[in-house]
């Protein structure tokens, strides 16, 4: 990649199935499997390491990319916790397999730390969390003890809520 006066975002991680280079502003010059390619703003290059492709731009993920935002629309849980590892530079052990697969839609900012984004999925999925220096564990809760766990959670939840409407009444 030449930069030439810009802002772009490029995704090129060995465990991810293709490499992506998306342009906001300037111009790019991307040379890659032997082809050249000049990219405006609002282009998306994607190479899957056997070939080099125009896609459509899904630019949204990059403008909240450039306002420190991580932003999702449906990901597979073992792909996201595959990104929180690399963003935060820790080992997430998803031990409940089963749940690998499943889709979903999240944003975080960049400022939210690791701890706070894994209770986030573990409000999503039945999980919890162990966390061993710097290595997390999202184990399987069975449904029972999930639904307990939600509903204490709620239930402080309004407890705050009416502590803060009885004082300003």
């Amino acid at each position: 990649i030449t930069v030439l006066g810009t802002k772009f975002m490029v995704s090129d991680y060995p465990e991810d199935k293709f490499s992506q280079v998306v342009l906001t502003e300037g111009s790019i010059s991307l040379n890659a499997l032997g082809e050249h390619r000049s990219m405006s703003p609002g282009d998306r290059v994607v190479c899957d390491g056997v070939r080099i492709y125009d896609s459509a731009p899904d630019s949204a993920p990059v403008c909240q990319w450039l306002s420190d935002i991580i932003s999702y629309e449906d990901v597979e849980l073992g792909e996201f916790l595959r990104r929180l590892e690399r963003e935060f530079n820790v080992v997430i052990n998803l031990e409940a397999r089963g749940f690998a697969g499943e889709s979903f839609r999240a944003s975080f900012s960049r400022s939210d730390s690791i701890g706070s984004i894994l209770e986030t999925i573990c409000n999503i999925f039945p999980l919890k969390i162990v966390k061993k220096e710097d290595t997390y564990s999202l184990i399987f809760v069975p449904h029972q003890t999930f639904l307990e766990l939600r509903l204490k959670q709620n239930y402080r939840h309004l407890q705050l809520l009416y502590h803060l409407l009885h004082q300003l009444l």
